[in-house]
């Protein structure tokens, strides 16, 4: 069974992992981070639907890994963060989806 690691860094395009975190709200952003990083050096589009704190923490580790190129994916827009409650408010109708 491949480690966290080579999950991470190892992702195909167009896949997806899911991590159950529990309290441990560093790991989880440095993980995210890790998997965004191996995403922003392949060149694809980012988005990020997350709390206001996981935005700023995962966003912290991006940036000290790769400064230009988390910024630069941000300014291009290829690099998007999204609030989690605004996005799922704009998905229902009533309360509802």
């Amino acid at each position: 069974m491949a480690s966290w690691e080579e999950l991470l860094i190892g992702s195909d395009p167009g896949k997806h992992l899911v991590q159950l975190y529990g309290e441990d709200d560093r790991l989880l952003a440095k993980n995210v981070s890790r998997y965004l990083a191996t995403g922003l050096r392949r060149g694809e589009g980012l988005i990020v639907i997350a709390t206001p704190e996981h935005i700023q923490a995962i966003r912290c580790h991006l940036v000290e890994d790769d400064r230009s190129a988390a910024l630069e994916a941000e300014a291009s827009g290829r690099l998007v963060y999204r609030d989690a409650a605004d996005t799922l408010a704009s998905l229902l109708l009533d309360g509802r989806p």
